[in-house]
């Protein structure tokens, strides 16, 4: 599964959100990458 926000009209330049999920080696694990950019 992947989400990404981005927000531009804001306290923030801009502001992005990215997330990762995948199935872990073991059964009923998985792992998470994520990813935040931003400029004030």
């Amino acid at each position: 599964m992947f989400l990404q926000s981005t927000a531009s009209d804001s306290l923030f330049d801009h502001l992005i959100n990215i997330w990762e999920f995948n199935p872990g080696a073991v059964p009923g694990t998985f792992s998470l990458y994520f990813l935040v950019d931003f400029k004030f």
